[in-house]
């Protein structure tokens, strides 16, 4: 059982790539009774999570990742509740190894 606040869904909505970055939208619903809201990235147990949003609650984030790897794991947490997990498939993108930066 889920320690509320807790998402109801996390979607994960590709944008495309600028070089080696990954540009993504994280959707989340059921996020009403939250104040706060943390989004964390990992690419494979060998490397730790990153926190890459923290802030108040939104319902949809703009990110931007640079995977190593062609799975992006996500987790998003509401207060202090429990985390909701999703994965992002065929994340990592062929081009420039240096960063660019975006618009």
């Amino acid at each position: 059982m889920a320690i509320q606040p807790y998402p109801t869904n996390v979607d994960l909505e590709r944008l495309g790539c600028t070089g080696s970055a990954r540009r993504f939208i994280v959707n989340i619903t059921g996020t009403e009774s939250s104040n706060t809201m943390k989004i964390y990235s990992g690419g494979s147990p060998s490397y730790p999570e990153l926190v890459i949003y923290s802030g108040a609650v939104r319902n949809s984030v703009l990110l931007t990742s640079y995977p190593s790897t062609n799975l992006l794991n996500i987790r998003v947490k509401l207060d202090e509740g429990s985390s909701f997990y999703t994965s992002l498939r065929n994340a990592k993108c062929a081009g420039t190894v240096h960063p660019r930066p975006l618009d």
